[in-house]
């Protein structure tokens, strides 16, 4: 019932404006993240892990396999085969000598040397046989002949096949000294 009220027009728009509650509808459902929180969670630390863990897989230090210096000359001297033969491919032949030679003889010095710096402590080195220290020192002369003066030489000169024949007579004399036992004191 009603609250009396004093005025009239008041009493009627009291008595009509309230309805009679109705009965409780049914709860609203749990949302994605209260129904799936803890797989949520545990599916974002795994994928976190697993970037982890890739990341630095990825980024891990790896052993350096460094090819043999005959392997890499070798390999400049085969492209340069096919070439023209003229004073760029003789400075091919020269650069590729100029850095097996050191990497091949350790007591040669090591850097931008010019065939004559290169020849002399090649002269003093005992591992080789002095016919090869000739030719070695030959072939070094007549490339940097043919770097710069490469107008002068009508004939072809086959630097890259001579270079080739040169590396493995070099790795010849170094397998035999290396195969030679030390004499006892």
């Amino acid at each position: 019932m009603p609250p009396s009220v004093s005025h009239p027009a008041l009493s009627l728009f009291i008595s009509s404006a309230i309805p009679d509650l109705q009965p409780i509808e049914e709860l609203l459902p749990p949302t994605f993240w209260e129904q799936h929180r803890v797989a949520i969670l545990l599916g974002g630390l795994l994928a976190l892990a697993i970037f982890v863990v890739v990341a630095w897989w990825l980024r891990r230090t790896r052993p350096v396999q460094v090819a043999p210096p005959a392997d890499l000359a070798r390999k400049a001297l085969r492209k340069l085969e096919t070439g023209p033969d003229n004073g760029l491919l003789a400075g091919a032949v020269l650069k590729t000598l100029r850095g097996y030679l050191p990497a091949a003889i350790p007591t040669l010095p090591r850097g931008e040397l010019t065939a004559d710096e290169m020849i002399v402590p090649l002269r003093h080195e005992a591992a080789l046989a002095p016919e090869l220290r000739e030719e070695i020192a030959v072939l070094l002369h007549q490339c940097e002949q043919r770097q710069f003066f490469h107008g002068r030489f009508g004939t072809p000169s086959g630097l890259a096949a001579r270079a080739l024949a040169l590396i493995d007579k070099v790795e010849a004399a170094q397998a035999g000294s290396s195969a030679i036992p030390a004499a006892p004191p």
